[in-house]
């Protein structure tokens, strides 16, 4: 027998039991009882004999499954822990290094400029001169530019579209709630932090002020919460998370992006198989109905977990359309078996769900 071929039944009944297991079993064995000779056919000894067995062998596998369980998630915490003490002896390592003085992309154009010169001259006198650099190109230095190049024309604004390229619309209903449709990392942005997601994690980024280090910030990321600000200043950002968070398994440092500081952290979600339509509550959600999955990172899970999340997606598409899930067309599916199995059963009052 297919393990959770009737999942579909028992949740039905169970659905319509107030008395949660107790009550489930004993409408099983009031069924054994009027429809079968379980009690009857045998000993009092081989029926209980039979319970026992059926009750010893799911119990001892639930007691494995578990073990297995726990070994996984310790095996997780060990490598995030291996992982973050690597990211503070780089962290800590990185302070104690030379700090590489940063230019304006002004100043970078000049320098290239001058070397753009030199290479001239160099070939005048008959020395090979050299192409201008990938990044000289990229701000329209050549080696006629002079000191003040001219960088080049912005490339054109793409249309707005409430279809992305996976064709999912954003519904009227969806508007007038104010939500926004996900950017290309899966999440959104405010004027204070931008923040992508995978099934598993998130990552936000915070722009900071210039100069900050790591030493001058005040972190912190609790379960349901998040604070980030400069010690003894203002708080940048602030507020209860959408969702729970993993709070252990945070993570951040503070990289350089063209010339700003930005604090960049890396956050593990307390439920791994569900989209975050917000990072804060308060902000405008987003459609997670339009949320575009790679199909790499989905190539990238094992089995299971990429069963779940192609399930997932199947069961959102099939609620946009006004059908039924996969769970709920099993459950139909078993539950007409079910009845056609047992035609003396009355199902006329019955609720299913």
């Amino acid at each position: 027998m297919s393990e959770g071929r009737f999942d579909g039944v028992f949740l039905s009944l169970a659905q319509q039991l107030q008395g949660g297991i107790p009550e489930l079993m004993d409408v099983y064995f009031d069924f054994l009882r009027r429809k079968t000779d379980f009690f009857t056919g045998a000993s009092n000894e081989v029926a209980k004999d039979l319970v026992l067995k059926a009750f010893n062998k799911h119990g001892d596998r639930a007691k494995t499954e578990a073990a297995e369980k726990k070994k996984r998630d310790d095996e997780i915490s060990r490598k995030q822990k291996e992982k973050r003490e690597a990211e503070a002896a780089a962290q800590k390592a990185s302070e104690n290094q030379p700090r590489v003085m940063e230019i304006s992309d002004e100043e970078e154009a000049r320098i290239l400029a001058d070397q753009a010169k030199k290479a001239n001259a160099r070939a005048a006198t008959g020395a090979p001169a050299s192409e201008p650099s990938k990044r000289a190109r990229s701000l329209g230095v050549t080696a006629d530019s002079d000191s003040k190049a001219t960088p080049p024309p912005p490339a054109p604004e793409k249309e707005e579209s409430d279809e992305e390229e996976g064709g999912t619309k954003m519904s009227e209903e969806d508007k007038k709630a104010g939500k926004v449709k996900p950017n290309k990392g899966n999440g959104s942005q405010t004027d204070k932090y931008s923040w992508t997601q995978t099934l598993g994690e998130l990552e936000v980024r915070v722009t900071l002020p210039p100069g900050t280090r790591g030493r001058d910030l005040d972190v912190v990321f609790a379960s349901e919460h998040m604070k980030v600000g400069l010690k003894g200043k203002p708080v940048l950002v602030s507020g209860n998370l959408h969702k729970k968070l993993k709070a252990d398994e945070t993570l951040w440092n503070v990289e350089d992006n063209k010339g700003e500081k930005v604090l960049v952290v890396t956050l593990t979600k307390a439920n791994q198989m569900e989209w975050w339509s917000a990072l804060l509550v308060g902000e405008a959600e987003i459609v997670t109905q339009m949320i575009q999955p790679e199909n790499s990172k989905l190539e990238d899970l094992d089995h299971e977990t990429r069963g779940v999340v192609e399930k997932m997606m199947f069961d959102t598409r099939q609620k946009q359309a006004g059908l039924p899930t996969s769970d709920e067309m099993q459950k139909q599916e078993m539950l007409k078996k079910f009845m056609a199995q047992h035609p003396e059963m009355d199902f006329s009052n019955a609720k299913f769900s």
